[in-house]
């Protein structure tokens, strides 16, 4: 794979803003940004544009050379083409709620530490966890069904959208930029961290209980007004930034973040909280999948729950940005001063999870970006510019123009206990610029807790509407295309050999009475159709709404019906080898001992004039086949139904006829056998 590396910059280009012309002279390779005339088109549908475009690294040309959709279905797609219970009993529970006590202690703190928080840049996010955001559970889940982890993106029928770390910034307030959360402390620093650990000690050893947070709270309040900051802000981090399994429980995993934080050194929170969403994201998705096609044992409804810790509501308020048309109706008025979480404070939505999935599947209800535009009380970030500008960044450069370049870097995210993949070279339009076809990335450029390294890119205009190209929007729909007929046939051939199926109960009462049926089963309308002749995006909803659900009733629980057997089974066709009774031989003997007498008499007397007698058994003539099968008289046979049965009756009789001469019967045909046996 290519190495993806900006090289250095020109001296005669280090300066803020250059010209057009100074830009030409930039090569290709000084920058992660590539811009050249293509014919564009807006994703919601239209007529193509030749313009200049500006991408993002790495981009190709070639479909070959596509870096696309891993064939790994996606929640969605196992949900659609399944039988499964969904969704699962998911607890969010990082998804904490701010606490009266908590507030108060911002408020007694916020006049004492204020300046040292916007130092830090931590101000807006200590503010934001003073706001409940009211948890929309189906929201969330449509969501999880979408998301693809080897591409850290939701795949939509329409393209690629995913949580970025220009998302993480506005909605929760945490910066990118600043020292990693793995930064050692100081000789100074240590000492603080002994008293905070001493202090911690103290405070667990004279509880004989769990203490609650309030608890922590009103300790702390009559301590040292410096350990009480390290504590306001151990208390932040575990509660509100990287949520605990125990809530009662503080650790000691994160003073030496506090420590920093309290001193007002900045610390790139921003990385670490988006890494944990992608981590608890990936887990959701691989345990799902695990649960609902990964057994081939039976299937205990009450055991599929799940547990993430991750700050989802970060991703509900990402969604009610996006999608305008599942945002509450009437959003909080800002105020001065306030973060944009308090827009949706305290407010809810009443939506099904189908209908969010409705919404969901058309590019006319997602917004590309939400945050642009302007309203009273909200101030714009500085990368928002009126113009678009070509911007030199060097190490030393400003630090609001420092986290755009984050938002645009291919990168690891480094979280406290896991590391995951930043790849916005395929959500381009989130940032203003045009969509190519993604390429593959090679190694990444490097991780959000080193320097960016000095760097030519592109700032749009603020209101600017970006497209994608003629061949993006082609190799995106054909990609589609191809995806959903393979993922299909995949899931067809797990349902029918290892999907794990929950065989009901079924009291002797119900058998009797013929009201035992199999577990439900999905059936497509066009399951009969050759292929998806003529599928497109537009009638992918109306395909969806075609599916229903059948129940099909069977004697027995072996299995589905195998190929080539009538669509009505019976037992006779049903019945496997492997599940012989031998309660049921005089069963079967007596049934082919009926159908060989009525058969024969039948064709005697049906029989045409010097018709040979040979074949008693052979369907093509005249045989009730309601004495046989146990169906509808008026019931038309295929060739196909015909040679299934024809063979499964002979070797019913060759089955017999091994009973027989095991059992020690003789042929009734053989006149000295009838004789000896007389005798006897």
């Amino acid at each position: 794979m290519e190495l993806m590396v900006s090289s250095p910059v020109p001296e005669h280009t280090q300066c803020l803003h250059l010209s057009m012309q100074v830009v030409e002279e930039i090569t290709e390779e000084a920058s992660f940004m590539v811009e050249r005339r293509e014919e564009l088109v807006s994703p919601k549908g239209g007529e193509p544009t030749l313009r200049i475009g500006r991408f993002l690294k790495p981009c190709v040309d070639n479909v070959n050379e596509a870096a696309g959709i891993p064939l790994v279905p996606l929640l969605s797609e196992i949900i659609t083409f399944t039988p499964c219970k969904w969704p699962p009993q998911v607890l969010f529970k990082g998804w904490r709620c701010p606490q009266a006590k908590w507030k108060q202690w911002v408020d007694r703190l916020v006049p004492l530490f204020g300046n040292i928080w916007m130092k830090a840049d931590i101000y807006n996010a200590i503010m934001a966890s003073t706001y409940r955001v009211r948890k929309d559970q189906d929201l969330v889940l449509a969501l999880v069904e979408k998301w693809c982890p080897e591409t850290s993106s939701f795949v939509f029928p329409w393209g690629e959208a995913t949580i970025t770390l220009e998302d993480i910034f506005i909605l929760g307030g945490f910066s990118f930029v600043g020292k990693p959360i793995t930064e050692p402390l100081q000789k100074e620093q240590e000492k603080m961290e002994k008293k905070m650990v001493a202090e911690h000690d103290g405070f667990y050893r004279h509880q004989w209980w769990n203490p609650s947070n309030a608890e922590w709270i009103k300790h702390f309040m009559s301590t040292q007004i410096e350990l009480e900051h390290v504590a306001f802000l151990s208390l932040w981090l575990l509660r509100y930034v990287f949520p605990t399994p125990s809530e009662r429980v503080m650790g000691k995993q994160v003073f030496h973040i506090a420590i920093h934080l309290a001193q007002g050194t900045a610390i790139a929170l921003g990385p670490a909280v988006l890494a944990g969403l992608y981590r608890d994201l990936r887990f959701l998705k691989e345990q799902s999948v695990q649960k609902l096609l990964g057994s081939n044992k039976v299937c205990h409804d009450d055991d599929f729950h799940l547990s993430v810790w991750a700050p989802f509501q970060l991703m509900q308020l990402w969604a009610w940005e996006r999608f305008p048309s599942l945002r509450p109706k009437k959003p909080n008025f800002l105020r001065p001063g306030e973060p944009r979480a308090a827009l949706w404070s305290k407010l809810s939505t009443n939506m099904s999870i189908e209908l969010v999935r409705l919404v969901m599947s058309s590019p006319e209800n997602f917004q590309w970006r939400p945050y642009v535009a302007n309203f009273s009380n909200w101030s714009l970030p500085p990368f928002y510019r009126e113009r678009e500008e070509w911007v030199s960044q060097s190490s030393n450069g400003n630090d609001e123009l420092q986290s755009f370049i984050h938002c645009l870097w291919v990168s690891e995210l480094i979280g406290l206990d896991s590391t995951e993949l930043y790849l916005p070279y395929r959500v381009s339009m989130q940032f203003g610029l045009d969509q190519d076809i993604p390429g593959h990335f090679g190694l990444p450029r490097g991780s959000c807790r080193e320097p960016i390294k000095p760097s030519v890119f592109y700032v749009p205009p603020r209101l600017f509407e970006s497209d994608v190209t003629m061949r993006y929007s082609e190799w995106w729909k054909q990609s589609m295309l191809g995806r959903r007929e393979a993922i299909k046939q995949a899931l067809t051939q797990v349902q029918m050999i290892d999907y794990p199926r929950k065989i009901p109960r079924i009291s002797m009462k119900e058998k009797a009475r013929g009201n035992h049926v199999r577990a439900l089963t999905w059936v497509s309308s066009e399951d009969h159709k050759l292929g998806f002749q003529g599928s497109t995006d537009e009638n992918e909803t109306q395909r969806l709404k075609n599916l229903q659900l059948v129940i099909v009733k069977e004697e027995d629980p072996y299995g589905p019906v195998p190929p080539g057997f009538s669509a009505q089974p019976t037992r006779l066709l049903l019945e496997d080898s492997s599940h012989k009774d031998e309660l049921s031989v005089p069963k079967k003997f007596k049934l082919l001992k009926e159908i060989d007498e009525v058969g024969r008499k039948d064709h005697l007397m049906e029989k045409e004039p010097g018709e040979s007698m040979e074949n008693p058994l052979n369907l093509d003539t005249h045989y009730p086949t309601d004495k046989i099968l146990g169906i509808n008289k008026q019931l038309k046979v295929g060739d196909t139904e015909r040679k299934a049965i024809e063979e499964r009756i002979w070797e019913l009789e060759k089955e017999i006829s091994g009973l027989k001469a095991k059992l020690g019967f003789k042929e009734a045909d053989e006149p000295t056998n009838q004789t000896s046996s007389h005798a006897s």
